[in-house]
């Protein structure tokens, strides 16, 4: 492809796809996950049930079992199968993860135990009063900053490319994108 280093990022569903993705390859050279789930049905929460369209009556009765049997009907995988925590600790690369301790989609729980589970080098970042994958929003130069720090810091490129770093990084957070490649 020409990269000399490659990073995967990943926001939200997309952290725990760069989790999962970083350890089937050996191409990836570091990962960041923002506000990223330890898994999807651990991380839905009553609210989530209702607005899948259940009634709120019936929402008490939706249990975890039954969400990830119809997870595993729809999508033809396990969801063990797709728990980022069960992969997090096979990654060999640094990993930076993200995540707002006012997030009300993914709890902040899954951020500490992606980061207890994982190998180091690795990196938390929690931002304080911030929501599910607003961080960028509400603290964008030091979202950038630090990003593009971590980038530098552990995948030590022998090549510089700080503007088009800075301008791919920007894309990707504004169209909330992940898979940002690192020269």
């Amino acid at each position: 492809m020409g990269f000399d280093k490659i990073a995967v990022f990943g926001i939200s569903m997309g952290g725990k796809a760069a989790i999962i993705a970083s350890t089937k390859t050996k191409e990836i050279d570091a990962v960041v996950a923002d506000s990223s789930a330890v898994g999807f049905v651990e991380s839905m929460n009553l609210r989530d049930r209702v607005s899948m369209g259940s009634s709120k009556v019936f929402s008490f009765f939706v249990s975890e079992t039954l969400v990830a049997y119809f997870y595993e009907l729809m999508t033809g995988i396990s969801e063990d199968d797709n728990k980022a925590v069960n992969y997090i600790d096979r990654i060999n690369t640094p990993i930076l993860i993200i995540h707002g301790d006012k997030d009300k989609i993914v709890p902040l729980k899954d951020a500490h135990l992606l980061y207890e589970k994982a190998k180091e080098p690795k990196f938390i970042w929690i931002v304080k009063n911030t929501g599910h994958h607003k961080a960028h929003n509400t603290h964008r130069a030091e979202y950038e900053e630090r990003l593009l720090n971590f980038f530098d810091e552990n995948l030590k490129s022998g090549t510089s490319c700080d503007y088009i770093q800075k301008l791919f990084l920007s894309v990707c957070v504004d169209n909330e994108l992940g898979g940002c490649l690192y020269r």
